[in-house]
């Protein structure tokens, strides 16, 4: 056989179901003049010996073993092998109709063609055998010669390589070959792209020839174990374009399109931490691509132009709603694993100091500093890398290289609950201590917290903390912060942690921030408690129902922490569904663990029924404020069982702001909020100087009323130089008109201005 039309290369690996059905199609094909290539990696099923079995029968058979599992590889061998004048390709899973290569021969040589393709069936044997045609190419033009740059609709197909044949000398020419990565792991994506962007000369068919397999369970496109094989084929593709840069040059722009198609098709077929592990990566080449101008509008279309922005400015929004999706398929919150990168170096730890890290790159340092500087030495530090997309996880790794002391550990975005849980699995210290990543502490804060909570015996200590701002706006909108987390104790010696709860609740003085709390483990572990996950302001549950089942609690006046107060976290986040839905589960969690937890005391069951109706009446306050958008979020944030008490409290929301919003409307309202204007100023003025001293309402009054000052200000700014510049366009008299209307001093009446 000197040059054959058709080299058909079957690459085979324990098909033992299929193989004969499979080269059957092959050796019966109406073309006879080819040459059938079949590449076995290694079959244990009889494949290899049924191979073997037709190649003694007929001589355009040859076989050939390969010693490495790897579809590319086989390909390659295939490539080498053949000599036909074009190359096919024949899965040893699917079949072929028996006039397939003939017909696409023929096509071939008669538009000179260097690339031929055709649709196929989906093959299904469930309920009774089944093969529907796939139109794959129905949006490309049919019988017609063209170049596939010019009109890329192709690229965009289902790579389906076994569907067509191609000119083996424009695959030697470009150098095409596939790539050698291990099994079968989307080899064809690779192949496909570089045969599209080299064809100048390609042919469409309408007809349906080949059969291919979708219900072989084996085949790799339902393989979950591949979560980057697609982004092999891409960089591989991509190494064949900086080597052609004629055609990178024009491409570029385009492919980032494709390549995004092709990483939301293997996202959404990944399980749930597959598709985070996944989403890394596409958040990191998207955004590169982005900041080299490669992100082009006009190649996406508006859904896919939606998803690759959010990808790259806000991935865990773009995950959380996989997550949120999974949570009501599971009726509740997805629990993840976690992995130990690096475990500490530390024997019998008195303090283990646990820190969620999530996208915090511009504060991890400071904190961490803070921790290893402390003057109690024998700790561990157990870094929780909660999925961040910036460097944070590097930042802790290059500490942990130079300090023994620090565990490190890696895990799915779940949230600071979640993370914090983990912390709490691995911690082996006497003492527990939670920080925040974005915060630090003073170079004296464990040692002090670890002799107090050793010589008082206690179960939980608390201290209080100083904030500072990150700008002088975060100031002015935060003022309150401003000493908020001064402890000021009423009891100066051990007591009963419902009793100070208690006290501290009623006089408002009640601070749920854990970093402000030294926990003993034992007693930790003792009551059970973790952080409730899937929320946030998850520390308003944990601290509360902690603080009622301790025996021996002590506050101390110390300011040992440092707080930093910045835009775009918990404490500072505007009204939110996610806000709303925190503060509605604590509510009803707590409501429940009254009736259910036989072990509290009665002042406990106070405590927390007291607490829980703050809680909701803060919920009550951030739903009036949500958006109609943020509302329609809510029942797919909230898992099911609480979904009937938000229906209740929502039914009774939405008719009382109705009825308020008609109320506020009213000439009777307004007059009556002017008349009782200061007298409700100094009630607040009064109630703020009882829960938080003179001096705090004081700062807090005057950060106000300058807040207050310089709106004003800014807006008298923008009205005189809107007027003068009115004065410019329209004249005196029609401005002096506009401004007696904006007054309600005349009626408007166009014609005369």
């Amino acid at each position: 056989m000197n040059t054959p039309k058709v080299s058909i290369i079957m690459p085979s690996l324990n098909v033992g179901p299929f193989i004969r059905q499979c080269i059957e199609s092959a050796i019966n094909q109406t073309l006879k003049d080819i040459q059938i290539i079949c590449v076995d990696a290694g079959s244990t099923d009889g494949t290899l010996e049924i191979l073997q079995e037709y190649a003694a029968q007929d001589s355009r058979i040859q076989i050939i073993l390969s010693d490495v599992k790897s579809y590319g590889y086989q390909m390659n061998l295939g490539l080498s092998a053949a000599k036909g004048e074009y190359i096919g390709i024949l899965e040893t899973d699917d079949w072929a109709e028996p006039d397939m290569f003939e017909v696409l021969w023929e096509t071939a040589k008669a538009h000179g063609a260097d690339m031929v393709k055709s649709n196929y069936y989906w093959h299904t044997a469930q309920n009774g055998t089944h093969d529907e045609p796939f139109e794959n190419l129905k949006n490309c033009p049919y019988d017609t010669l063209f170049s596939v740059l010019n009109d890329r609709r192709l690229f965009s197909t289902t790579p389906a390589i076994w569907s067509g044949i191609y000119s083996r000398s424009m695959l030697s020419s470009n150098k095409i070959l596939f790539n050698e990565t291990p099994g079968a792991s989307f080899q064809d994506t690779s192949f496909h792209f570089m045969v599209c962007t080299v064809s100048q000369r390609c042919y469409l068919l309408r007809n349906f020839f080949l059969h291919y397999r979708k219900d072989n369970a084996g085949s790799s496109v339902y393989s979950l174990s591949k979560v980057n094989c697609i982004v092999d084929e891409m960089h591989y593709y991509e190494h064949f374009l900086t080597l052609n840069s004629g055609y990178e040059q024009e491409i570029s722009k385009f492919y980032q399109s494709l390549k995004f198609e092709k990483y939301r098709w293997n996202y959404l077929r990944l399980p749930l931490e597959s598709k985070y592990v996944f989403l890394k990566q596409m958040h990191c080449e998207f955004s590169q691509a982005d900041k080299d101008h490669l992100l082009d509008k006009a190649y996406f279309t508006p859904l896919l132009w939606d998803e690759v922005s959010e990808v790259v400015k806000n991935p865990i929004g773009y995950f959380n709603r996989e997550k949120m999706r999974v949570t009501q398929e599971l009726g509740r919150f997805p629990t993840f694993s976690y992995t130990v990168l690096k475990q500490a170096d530390i024997q019998n730890p008195l303090v283990s100091v646990i820190i969620p890290i999530f996208n915090v790159e511009e504060y991890l340092s400071q904190c961490l500093d803070s921790i290893v500087k402390q003057t109690l030495k024998n700790i561990e530090i157990i870094c929780i890398n909660d999925g961040s997309f910036d460097s944070s996880l590097q930042i802790a790794e290059k500490y942990a290289t130079s300090d023994h002391r620090i565990s490190i550990v890696d895990q799915v975005n779940g949230g600071q609950s979640c993370a914090r849980n983990a912390g709490i699995k691995l911690a082996r210290g006497k003492y527990i201590y939670f920080m925040d990543s974005d915060d630090y502490i003073l170079p004296e804060t464990l040692e002090k917290l670890y002799a107090v909570s050793e010589k008082l015996n206690t179960d939980i200590l608390y201290f209080g903390a100083e904030s500072f701002f990150e700008s002088k706006e975060m100031a002015y909108a935060h003022a309150n912060y401003i000493g908020f987390y001064y402890r000021c104790p009423v009891f100066k010696e051990v007591m009963p942690g419902d009793v100070v709860l208690q006290d501290q609740l009623k006089n408002w003085k009640f601070r749920c921030s854990v970093p402000l709390q030294f926990i003993n483990r034992s007693f930790l572990n003792e009551t059970g408690l973790t952080f409730k996950e899937g929320i946030i302001h998850e520390d308003e549950l944990f601290s509360c129902v902690l603080a009622a089942k301790a025996h021996r609690v002590l506050c101390i006046q110390d300011n040992l922490y440092i707080r930093r107060i910045r835009a775009n976290s918990t404490m500072t986040a505007m009204y939110t569904a996610e806000k709303f839905t925190g503060q509605f589960i604590v509510a009803m969690t707590l409501l429940s663990t009254t009736i259910t937890d036989q072990t509290l005391s009665q002042v406990a069951l106070e405590d927390l029924i007291f607490h829980a109706q703050k809680i909701l009446r803060d919920a009550k306050s951030t739903y009036s404020k949500l958006s109609s958008a943020e509302k329609s979020r809510i029942p797919v944030l909230l898992p099911p069982e609480y979904r009937p008490y938000y229906i209740e409290m929502k039914f009774s929301l939405d008719g009382s702001n109705a009825e308020m919003r008609a109320l506020k409307k009213s000439k009777s309202y307004r007059i009556g909020r002017t008349i009782t204007f200061l007298p409700r100023k100094l009630k607040g003025f009064i109630q703020c100087i009882l829960d938080h001293g003179l001096a705090y309402t004081v700062r807090y009054g005057c950060s106000k009323l300058l807040h207050k000052f310089c709106s004003l200000f800014q807006k008298c700014n923008r009205l005189i130089c809107g007027g003068i510049q009115c004065v410019k366009d329209h004249g005196v008299r029609y401005t002096l008109k506009r401004a007696l209307i904006r007054l309600h001093i005349i009626k408007e009446n166009p014609t005369n201005l």
